[in-house]
């Protein structure tokens, strides 16, 4: 067979959560907005028990745990305490290669530069319909 040759065009770079609207495991439960995520008590140090009082996590500019308790009445928490770590939403300035074009079986390393990427052995670029392993560099 022919090897087919996949073009790849850069264009203005775009992120975000996949699944921040959607619906969890078909369980009727959605994402809540940061701004009403409370704790079970009240924090002495603000005497609020939201989480986020008066700023996003975006306004800290780092990275931190939070344990976060669930209710469906408002009264009644789970006891597990999740940890749910927020960070400030990840900027993208620049993708290269802009252009290339892919002999079909063959890869192409893909440079992503920007800010508040995390270094987890998780990340991954979507390209097009393919989403592919990707590496943390340092400065």
């Amino acid at each position: 067979g022919e090897d087919a040759a996949t073009p790849v065009n850069a264009s203005s770079p775009v992120l975000q959560a996949i699944t921040e609207s959607s619906v969890v495991a078909g369980k009727g439960l959605a994402w809540m907005p940061l701004s009403e995520i409370r704790h079970r008590s009240a924090d002495p140090a603000t005497g609020s028990r939201l989480v986020f009082p008066e700023a996003s996590p975006q306004a800290f500019g780092l990275v931190f745990p939070v344990r976060l308790e669930v209710s469906l009445n408002g009264l009644d928490f789970t006891e597990d305490g999740r940890v749910f770590v927020y960070a400030p939403t990840p900027r993208v300035s620049s993708v290269s290669p802009r252009r290339a074009i892919v002999p079909a079986g063959l890869g192409l390393p893909l440079f992503v530069v920007g800010r508040h990427f995390l270094n987890t052995t998780r990340l991954a670029c979507r390209v097009g319909d393919h989403t592919v392993p990707a590496l943390f560099l340092g400065p």
